[in-house]
């Protein structure tokens, strides 16, 4: 007789997340840390909703996107394997489905300010793991929303598709026109400065980058992206789509 069933997934890098995020809900327990997670749900609740698996997955996916806000990294999500424990304390293991992609790591410099006393009064990595974790949840808490799932998604997409990292990330401030009916709308409403939208039209459109949306117009004189143009682009779409999620919890307020 079954009397557990868990779900595991594997993520890479291992480190994205930096603590452990521990949920605890009716329907299921989820622990997300060191590349894994772990769900622990009763049979009858996993059987009785074919949902559930989904549902779960996006807990786990919401989290390492919030990491990829920051770390601006495509990440490795894969799994779950579906592990059913009997009460003679046997277990029956099923691969269920599993998506991978390429994993690129960098380097990352923390710095810790003190005061004279030697009292901490800044911690940059402190202040991060706080953010990813808040992030997190309202990526997890918003997830149906569909013009934040399809923002996601392009930064996401950019940063796996670099040889068209700018046609992806443009998609995020054309998502946002779309939703708030014009440009001007969409920059009142999220935040962002006219100088940042402009010049993320700018590079994704009017440079002559091998990266971005329009590079046939200017063959002869096409060059790739400086990486500290893909920076600044990187860092006004994310600044979208915080400021979007910002909205969101606004508008649920």
């Amino acid at each position: 007789m079954d009397i557990g069933v868990v779900l595991e997934w594997e993520y890479a890098p291992s480190e994205s997340l930096e603590q452990c995020v521990a949920l605890r809900t009716p329907d299921f327990d989820l622990e997300i840390d060191s590349g894994k997670a772990v769900a622990m749900l009763d049979p009858t609740t996993y059987e009785g909703n074919p949902h559930l698996k989904d549902v779960i997955a996006g807990e786990v996916q919401s989290r390492l996107r919030a990491a990829q806000m920051h770390t601006h990294q495509p990440f490795q999500l894969a799994g779950p394997t579906v592990t059913y424990v009997q009460d003679d304390g046997k277990e029956r293991c099923l691969l269920d489905v599993a998506c991978s992609t390429h994993i690129v790591v960098s380097d990352r410099v923390d710095i810790q300010v003190l005061d004279a006393d030697g009292k901490v009064v800044r911690d940059t990595k402190l202040e991060r793991i706080t953010d990813k974790a808040a992030l997190g949840t309202l990526i997890a808490k918003h997830q149906s929303d569909v013009t934040l799932q399809a923002m996601l998604n392009s930064l996401d997409t950019a940063l796996r598709d670099q040889d068209d990292e700018l046609v992806h990330l443009y998609e995020i401030r054309e998502a946002l026109a779309s939703r708030f009916s014009s440009e001007r709308n969409a920059r009142q409403t999220v935040g962002v400065g006219a100088k940042d939208w402009s010049r993320m039209g700018r590079l994704c459109n009017e440079e002559p980058l091998r990266q971005g949306r329009h590079r046939g117009r200017k063959v002869a004189s096409v060059r790739d992206a400086t990486d500290a143009e893909l920076g600044e682009a990187r860092s006004i779409a994310t600044t979208m789509v915080r400021g979007y999620i910002a909205y969101l919890e606004r508008d649920s307020a």
